[in-house]
């Protein structure tokens, strides 16, 4: 399944900003990113729904779904599952 293009994303620039700041987190095309050089979080949409799939830990977490036009709760919420997935990958590509 192809990713959702950035143009897809925008109402999220908020959220995404605080991701690329996360230590080790690069950017390797818009939406899509990659700790140590291995996937870590990128976006999906279908059918109106819109999603994200992130790595927790050494394997893919449950997808997290982000609605288009996400309210400010909806978009805290993504984001906190987004950093608990963060920090298990990190534990488990050893990110100091």
């Amino acid at each position: 399944m192809g990713h959702c293009p950035y143009e897809q994303l925008k109402d999220l620039e908020t959220v995404l900003d605080e991701i690329r700041a996360l230590k080790g987190v690069q950017e390797v095309k818009p939406g899509i990113f990659y700790i140590k050089r291995k996937p870590f979080l990128h976006f999906h949409e279908k059918a109106g729904a819109r999603w994200a799939d992130a790595k927790c830990g050494a394997s893919w977490g449950p997808q997290i779904n982000i609605p288009f036009k996400a309210s400010k709760k909806e978009q805290a919420n993504f984001l906190d599952l987004v950093k608990k997935c963060y920090q298990k990958t990190c534990q488990a590509l050893d990110v100091n």
